[in-house]
């Protein structure tokens, strides 16, 4: 549901997507991950998983219609976007990972949107290990961003068949 703080917020956001230090998080807090059916800030239920088709221009498109913002801005809410086509996860960079959200309370977290409805959806190994390969390990890495990669460090806005337990299974400590 769309309301005028939103699109308000969205436009800032897309307006002041330059390198600006105002855009740059201090200190990342963790990660959330979340997906676009059961979304609590942005939901996109148009968007279900096509396993031959890559839909994220489709979910690019369609968020700036329903939320705001131009199709020709360069940066989406949230850092990755994960789909699965042919039972192979494909995973995007869809913001600079120091760049803050606009997403209340999560600014300063990394955010990794699952595309499709994670109570309906299965997930494979390959699936979390990608996700966990691509969006998470590279992060232990940087010590100036100080992330554990502990349980207390992810939010999980998720249905029923999305396991983190096995996405822990391959995150490195």
């Amino acid at each position: 549901m769309k309301n005028k703080t939103t699109i308000l917020k969205i436009n800032d956001v897309t307006r002041n997507d330059a390198f600006l230090r105002i855009n740059v998080s201090q200190q990342i807090k963790g990660y959330l991950i979340m997906d676009s059916y059961n979304n609590p800030f942005f939901p996109i239920k148009q968007i279900q998983i096509d396993t031959s088709d890559f839909n994220t221009s489709k979910l690019k498109k369609y968020f700036h219609e329903e939320y705001g913002g131009k199709p020709n801005d360069l940066f989406l809410p949230w850092h990755f976007t994960v789909e699965t086509i042919n039972s192979w996860p494909y995973i995007v960079n869809t913001r600079p990972f120091n760049y803050k959200t606009i997403m209340d309370d999560y600014e300063d977290y990394i955010i990794i949107m699952i595309i499709g409805d994670s109570n309906r959806d299965i997930y494979n190994q390959d699936f979390y290990k990608n996700i966990a390969n691509f969006c998470i390990n590279p992060f232990r890495f940087i010590p100036s961003l100080n992330i554990l990669n502990q349980r207390k460090d992810f939010k999980f806005f998720t249905g029923k068949n999305f396991n983190p337990d096995l996405l822990f299974k391959w995150i490195q400590n």
